[in-house]
């Protein structure tokens, strides 16, 4: 991403000033079975617009994530290596899902 010009951004901010505002409200506390339905759309889209080959990205798209909603973690190595300690098999942390948001959740 640092070979990129500024203007490459310019899609993903216009995408993101269009969400409702209401996103902004969401947190952890608030992490209700829509709200995190809402939280996957929300990566799916941004990782379309920013790396529409669909390579992976996942510490790219929750860093974005983190810095302008402020309602996730960044699932970077240190993140996602903690949190594979603490819940073992049972969420890899590999992949920004409805599961590994349920075990935030409950952490």
């Amino acid at each position: 991403m640092l070979q990129k010009s500024a203007r490459h951004y310019i899609p993903v901010i216009k995408h993101i000033a269009s969400l409702d505002r209401d996103i902004w409200k969401i947190d952890v506390d608030q992490y209700t079975e829509a709200n995190l339905q809402q939280l996957v759309k929300i990566y799916h889209e941004i990782q379309a617009i920013l790396i529409p080959e669909k390579q992976a990205g996942l510490t790219l798209i929750t860093k974005v994530m983190l810095g302008v909603f402020g309602f996730v973690p960044a699932f970077d190595q240190y993140f996602c290596n903690s949190f594979r300690e603490i819940y073992g098999k049972q969420c890899g942390f590999r992949s920004f899902n409805y599961d590994a948001l349920s075990y935030i959740k409950d952490f």
